[in-house]
């Protein structure tokens, strides 16, 4: 037989046996078949690598070929290997195999929870929520509650400013309501007051203006009180 090498062969049409089985693996669309002096090769698309594949042979010498030996296969993109680059940032940060640890933007994520969820100061005392931290990032340092409660007023007080600034440049005017409760463990009285508006866009929008303690006895006199006095309190 002559040793040039044959065009494409399909596999039922040169297996020796009574098996007519078809080759349905993935890897086979990286690898064409070739029949070499009588012997079933499979060849790799990208680097022309000739290895053996009689029907028998199975495909994991293939699918390791295409995985780890071919160099010159194209390459998966991991698009969250992009949005990773696009997120890191420069000072501030440690780096981690393939990830960016900040403490401080954790520390902001710790905070943003906190409040999102109304935990209280102390979660950052509890070993199960210590041990939680620390099988995610062994390198965050945990902090007390006192650093949790200046992080939690940094964020308040970044958020007051740009709603300040928001309200301070509407051309329309503002519905206010007020919301009161009774706080349960010291029988305390509280009031939220909302600002409700239409923003360019014509979107309704709210934004709290002011959380005031409401003194008792809860009578309209010192309702109306709190509620001045929560006005006059508003700093622009």
């Amino acid at each position: 037989m002559s040793k040039d090498v044959t065009d494409k062969v399909d596999i039922e049409e040169t297996s020796q046996d009574n098996s007519k089985r078809k080759r349905t693996s993935a890897v086979w669309n990286h690898f064409k078949r070739i029949k070499v002096e009588g012997i079933q090769f499979a060849e790799c698309n990208y680097c022309k690598a000739r290895l053996k594949a009689p029907p028998d042979y199975g495909t994991t010498h293939l699918n390791k070929h295409y995985d780890k030996v071919c160099k010159k296969r194209p390459r998966k993109i991991d698009i969250r290997q992009s949005f990773l680059k696009a997120d890191q940032k420069v000072s501030g940060t440690q780096e981690l195999g393939t990830q960016i640890f900040s403490q401080e933007e954790t520390r902001r994520e710790l905070a943003s929870m906190v409040i999102l969820h109304d935990y209280p100061l102390s979660i950052v005392d509890h070993i199960g929520f210590r041990r939680y931290s620390t099988s995610l990032q062994p390198r965050f340092n945990m902090i007390s509650r006192n650093t949790l409660k200046n992080d939690i007023l940094k964020i308040y007080k970044e958020q007051r400013m740009k709603y300040y600034n928001l309200l301070e440049k509407l051309k329309c005017r503002i519905a206010v309501t007020t919301d009161m409760w009774t706080s349960s463990n010291n029988n305390r009285g509280f009031m939220a007051v909302t600002g409700h508006f239409i923003d360019d866009h014509w979107i309704l929008q709210s934004c709290i203006l002011r959380f005031a303690y409401v003194p008792a006895p809860h009578t309209a006199e010192v309702i109306a009180d709190t509620l001045v006095d929560a006005f006059n309190g508003l700093e622009y």
